[in-house]
Order: structure tokens, then sequence, then C-alpha cells
């Protein structure tokens, strides 16, 4: 109305309406194209951290940077997804890009697991030879012991004969 008052023709006015529709319309393009873009770049990502980790897999790293890396791939896939959905995605990528996260996080708890199992398998074998040694020096001082008791009662008996000899050589001397 403003341009009404102003003067301006009905086809000003309808050409400046298409111009601002058109505007409009290339700045949603734009956005979509960024939230494209976005995309893109995280499904680039996560691509590179999967070859990160074949290469590491190759290489026979340590389990545990292999969890780190996964965790790094499961961190992008959530990204992925968020800028996937963004971009307009359908719920079928997203599905995948969903079960391919789950994936990574099975990974690294299988992982985990692995890691837990031979901790305590080293710490069970740890236990049994502590125990083994202790069982050993437990025998070495049970065999120590039924040593120094045999001694002992040995000693006992050389006394009780001693004494036995003494009251003896007593009661002949008595006897004469």
């Amino acid at each position: 109305t403003l341009l009404w008052q102003q003067g301006a023709s009905e086809e000003e006015i309808n050409k400046l309406i298409v111009e601002r529709a058109n505007i409009r319309q290339d700045i949603i393009d734009k956005r979509k194209e960024e939230k494209e873009e976005r995309a893109q770049e995280k499904e680039d990502q996560v691509s590179l951290l999967k070859s990160e980790l074949a290469v590491l897999e190759a290489r026979g790293a340590s389990t545990r940077k292999l969890i780190e890396k996964e965790r790094e791939i499961a961190k992008a896939i959530k990204e992925q997804i968020k800028a996937a959905k963004a971009a307009g995605a359908t719920q079928e990528e997203i599905n995948k890009l969903t079960e391919q996260y789950y994936g990574i996080l099975n990974n690294i708890t299988s992982k985990e697991q692995q890691l837990y199992d031979n901790l305590l398998s080293a710490v069970n074998t740890k236990i049994d030879r502590i125990n083994e040694k202790r069982d050993k020096e437990l025998e070495k001082l049970k065999a120590k012991y039924d040593i120094t008791s045999k001694q002992n009662e040995l000693e006992e008996k050389q006394n009780a004969i001693e004494e036995a000899r003494v009251k003896l050589a007593e009661a002949r001397e008595k006897l004469s």
C-alpha cells in the first residue's frame, strides 16, 4: 500500500512482489544447499575416520586405539545424522545411519568386553600364581614346623631318658 500511495503502478508492484518471492526462494535454496554441503562434509568425515580405522586394524593397533577411533566414528555418525535430518534426508537414510551408529557402539562394547575378559584372565592368572607360591611357602613352613616338632619331641624323649638314667643311677646308689 505504501508503494501504491507513492504512485507506483500495479505492474511495478507485481514485479517487486515477484522479485521478493524470488529472493526468498534463493535464500531458502541457499540454506538448503548449505545444509546439504554440511551433511556431505559429515559423510566425508565419517568415511575418512573409517579408513583411518581400517589402517589401524591393518597395522595391528591395540584394542584401546581401535576403541578410541570407533568412538570418534560414532560421534561423527551422530553429527552426520543431525546434519542429514537438517538437510531433509529421508527416514530410510536416517535409519541406515542410525544402524551404522549402533553397529559401531556394539563393536565398541564387544572390544571393551574383550579387554575386560583379558584383564580378568590376567588377574586370575596372577592370583593363581600368588596362591601357588603361597601354598608352596606354607608347605615349606609346615615341613619346617614338623621337623621342629619332631626335634622337640626327640629332645623331650632324650631328656626323659636322661632323667630316667639319673633316677636309675640314684636308685642303684641307694641300694648299694
